[in-house]
C-alpha cells in the first residue's frame, strides 16, 4: 500500500530532489528520482529506480504517461508517482543488477 503524502510533504520532497514539475507533470527520469527517494523514505533501502523502472510500471498498468512528448519522452502525473506502490527489490551495487538474479534485464 502507497504512503498518503499531503501536499507540503510532496513540496518538500521535490525541494530536496530539486525537481520542478510542469503543471504537475514530470519526466520519467524525475519520476524515477522520486521513487528511489520514496524507497529510501518508506522502505530504508538504497533501491535506484530508472526512467525504465517507470516506463516498466506503465507497462504493467501501474502508472499512466500522461502526456506523450514523442515515442522517447513521456510526462506522469506527479500525485501518481507519489501514490505509486513500491516494493523495491534488493540490488546489489554492481550494474544495478539485482542480487541472486544474475540477469539485468529483469531489474525493472
Amino acid at each position: 500500500m502507497a504512503r498518503l503524502y499531503t501536499r507540503t510533504q510532496m513540496n518538500e520532497a521535490l525541494k530536496e530532489l530539486r525537481i520542478k514539475p510542469v503543471e504537475n507533470r514530470v519526466t520519467s527520469q524525475e519520476a524515477a528520482a522520486i521513487l528511489s527517494w520514496r524507497a529510501k523514505q518508506e522502505h530504508q533501502t538504497d533501491y535506484t529506480y530508472t526512467d525504465r523502472s517507470v516506463r516498466r510500471h506503465v507497462t504493467l498498468g501501474n502508472l499512466k504517461d500522461i502526456k506523450r512528448v514523442s515515442t522517447r519522452h513521456s510526462l506522469y502525473s506527479l500525485e501518481e508517482v507519489f501514490e505509486l506502490p513500491l516494493k523495491p527489490r534488493h540490488q546489489s551495487h554492481k550494474d544495478g543488477v539485482l542480487a541472486g538474479s544474475g540477469d539485468a534485464s529483469k531489474s525493472a
